[in-house]
């Protein structure tokens, strides 16, 4: 059988730089997960480029990168050994992310039998052991318990000051008003407004407000009226 592609973004041009944090929302199906899943080179593509300066350290799901039939341990080398770091950045950190994920003597067990709370505390504990040129993060940080909540936004507040590119999908207003400078707003795969958070949140209700009236033709114009999206890096 012919390979089948299926197209899930579509012109997507845009050039971020240092100190740029930038949060991707829009409705589930949109594209937001692919669109960090290919900034961060873990998915293929079939046109087009990316050029990348740095490293990109992804939290787009807890079981990317890990193995089932592995020990929480073992995984952390793994995931750790994916995402670029060395085999001695990540010994001299194992009992810090352990003592972080706070997985007790589970560690020792295979993944597989982690609740899915326990591999996000362990898959955040690896991904923000130290950080990356280039953060890209997926909704899926406001899973788990509140006491971990605090522990993780905390943590993501400090890795977010010393990272020089943070992407960030999320549904949740607060997440994007505390931690971006800017949004796009994605719909059928591709960016339809860039701009600031809460102009980006304007655009993006009138669209919720017209789909829920049923009126999908000028929620569809709307959409499709572009705001500029290049941006070009300094020099």
């Amino acid at each position: 059988m012919p390979e089948r592609r299926i197209s899930s973004l579509k012109d997507i041009t845009l050039s971020l730089r240092d100190g740029d944090r930038i949060g991707v929302i829009g409705p589930n199906g949109a594209g937001k997960t692919t669109l960090l899943r290919v900034m961060g080179g873990l998915l293929p593509y079939h046109s087009g480029r990316i050029l990348r300066n740095g490293n990109a350290s992804a939290l787009l799901s807890p079981q990317a990168g890990f193995v089932p039939q592995a020990t929480g341990l073992e995984n952390i080398y793994l995931r750790g050994l994916l995402l670029g770091l060395t085999r001695e950045q990540i010994r001299s950190r194992v009992n810090e992310m352990i003592d972080f994920a706070g997985i007790g003597d589970w560690i020792h067990e295979p993944l597989s039998t982690y609740s899915s709370g326990m591999a996000l505390r362990l898959a955040f504990a690896v991904c923000m052991s130290i950080p990356p040129d280039i953060l890209l993060v997926d909704e899926w940080i406001g899973a788990g318990d509140a006491r971990f909540l605090r522990k993780a936004r905390d943590r993501l507040t400090e890795v977010i000051e010393q990272t020089r590119i943070v992407v960030l999908a999320t549904h949740t207003e607060t997440i994007l008003r505390d931690f971006c400078n800017r949004a796009v707003v994605l719909i059928d795969g591709a960016i339809v407004f860039y701009g600031s958070v809460q102009e980006a949140l304007a655009f993006y209700g009138d669209v919720v407000t017209l789909n829920e009236a049923a009126d999908l033709e000028a929620a569809g114009e709307l959409a499709t009226r572009k705001a500029p999206l290049l941006l070009r890096a300094a020099d």
